[in-house]
């Protein structure tokens, strides 16, 4: 035999060894890296106290920015793990996600409904989330008060925002949670968080940036998280800061049909789905969560009582509308709505930009006509080429109801674009009117 035909055949074989055990150590890798499945959430009941009258409470504290995107100033992305794979089941067809109270009856006053608008600019758009507004101590101060999971659920991620103003070194909490895949469900403005949730915050964040929307700037860090609760379990406490009188709980459906917004490419595709909060909790617990839906000691008494976010009409005047090009996180502009407790008033809700044109953000109500160019309805003005005038204005939150000594000017120019002016005068007077400085907006 020649020995140099040896040597070949030794190689390949030792090659094939080698491969054979590379391909093992392959193997054993996947097969570790496969999770198991989460066993089933299961519900559990809390005992829920029993119904209170509704008292009478002080106007608004101020509101942090987290329902609007705000102007930001990011800070260099921090590196955050890759989160395991989802132990969070798909919803199905089931409807009754939650059902414990997330505060006790004694500790409330009242629930102000979805479409909040005020606290101008913060809120000109109409809020995606309802308000859990507590009784107050000594000297009209905060009390605080424990805040609990709704339901058997995983705490998806957690926002630390750091206030520089109007509240110095103060700490607000934000926490999104999810019952199932399909819904998820946040609580804005707690005081602190359990220490489950507390020794997740920590880095790496998934991102840290600054904040800045009208008297409010902040630094806020954001992590994803895998955290579960269950129903009734304690998740923090509001009210430990002197202005915390209230704290928020949002929530929406991606099995429900989308909201029927004049521009949807506006809007992020969660925020086409977002729900009333209380049509997702156990029959009487519901029942008495529905019974606080108001303003003080003002129930909202026409349908639906939990309130609307989306009052769009598309080829009208009503509805949100935006900067002209305007990105998707665009600062809020300009809202030309019905009021969120008595939706049978018109509201003016008007941000910075209106400013150029005699109009300072506030919030202006009216009662509207059906008929005529004198505060028309929003939802009667089409593209029709005529301006159409508003008096008798009144600011919100205004205790003598007196008018203010102006007016506000709209014209319709096309199905989804609007001009809009201010003048300072006491009524329309029989018109017409005209235009010199408007400004104009788009849906």
């Amino acid at each position: 035999m020649n020995p140099r035909g040896f040597i070949p055949i030794v190689v390949i074989v030792a090659v094939i060894i080698l491969l054979a055990a590379g391909g093992g150590t392959l193997l054993i890798y996947q097969k570790s890296a496969t999770r198991q499945s989460s066993p089933p959430i299961t519900e559990k009941t809390t005992p829920i106290p029993s119904k209170e009258k509704l008292p009478s409470t002080p106007e608004e504290p101020p509101v942090t920015r987290e329902e609007q995107k705000p102007k930001s100033q990011s800070q260099p992305k921090q590196s955050q793990p890759t989160q395991p794979q989802s132990p969070i089941l798909p919803c199905g067809d089931k409807k009754e996600l939650f059902t414990a109270l997330p505060v006790s009856l004694s500790d409330l006053t009242f629930i102000r409904p979805l479409g909040f608008i005020g606290a101008a600019p913060e809120h000109i758009y109409p809020t995606d989330h309802v308000y859990f507004f507590l009784k107050r101590g000594a000297s009209n101060q905060a009390i605080e008060v424990p805040v609990y999971s709704p339901g058997d659920v995983w705490i998806t991620k957690i926002k630390e925002i750091k206030m520089e103003r109007p509240v110095p070194n103060s700490t607000d909490y934000s926490i999104y949670f999810s019952p199932c895949r399909e819904f998820e469900g946040f609580y804005f403005h707690l005081s602190t968080v359990n220490e489950k949730i507390k020794s997740e915050i920590k880095p790496p964040f998934r991102y840290c940036h600054q904040e800045e929307l009208g008297r409010f700037k902040q630094v806020a860090c954001e992590k994803d998280v895998r955290i579960k609760l269950n129903a009734g379990e304690l998740m923090g406490t509001v009210g430990q800061l002197a202005w915390q009188y209230s704290f928020d709980l949002g929530t929406y459906d991606l099995r429900t049909p989308a909201l029927n917004y004049a521009n949807p490419s506006r809007w992020q595709e969660w925020q086409k789905h977002i729900v009333c909060p209380f049509d997702y909790f156990r029959g009487d617990v519901k029942d008495k969560l529905k019974f606080r839906l108001g303003e003080d000691d003002v129930l909202r008494t026409i349908e639906p009582t939990c309130g609307e976010i989306e009052q769009d009409e598309s080829g009208t005047a009503q509805g949100v509308w935006f900067s002209k090009d305007a990105k998707m996180y665009a600062q809020p502009e300009l809202s030309l709505i019905h009021d969120f407790i008595d939706p049978k008033t018109g509201a003016f809700a008007l941000g910075f930009l209106a400013a150029e044109s005699g109009l300072s953000p506030d919030i202006l109500y009216f009662i509207p006509t059906s008929s005529g160019f004198v505060n028309r309805d929003f939802k009667d003005i089409a593209d029709d080429g005529k301006i159409y005038c508003y008096d008798q204005l009144v600011k919100q939150w205004s205790y003598d109801k007196k008018p203010e000594q102006l007016i506000i000017l709209i014209q319709l120019t096309s199905p989804s674009t609007l001009r809009i002016q201010g003048k300072n005068v006491t009524n329309c007077g029989s018109g017409p009117w005209e235009f010199k400085s408007p400004t104009e907006l788009e849906r």
